[in-house]
């Protein structure tokens, strides 16, 4: 008998968060490309460090990053390091708090057995 994979009713593992807007806007995170996972790994460990420190440019990175990560979607919506700062009202701390809980998402992900 043969079987059939069909990737289109495949469920993802999705983050969602619920922005700090007036529509209160929902993103469903999904698992980003490999080059991003690397580029968080790689920040993770000087990230509150970094952060703490204040310094503008690191800050900057971050938020990138973050607004990278966001843009992983599943509406396929694009997020900016602006949009977060200015209609999402990020701050450091969120900053903080987002990259901790998406640190346990890509971990889930990793540890799941397939």
């Amino acid at each position: 008998m043969a079987k059939i994979l069909d990737f289109n009713s495949l469920s993802r593992p999705t983050l969602e968060l619920v922005m700090r807007d007036e529509a209160k806007t929902k993103l469903r995170l999904t698992c980003p490309t490999e080059a991003l996972i690397e580029r968080l790994e790689t920040g993770m460990g000087e990230l509150r460090e970094i952060l703490a420190r204040r310094d503008v440019a690191a800050i900057r990175a971050a938020f990138a990053l973050a607004a990278e990560l966001m843009s992983c979607n599943d509406s396929y919506t694009e997020i900016t390091a602006d949009q977060l700062r200015d209609d999402f009202r990020f701050g450091v701390e969120d900053l903080i708090a987002f990259f901790v809980c998406y640190g346990e998402f890509i971990d889930e992900i990793k540890n799941a057995k397939n």
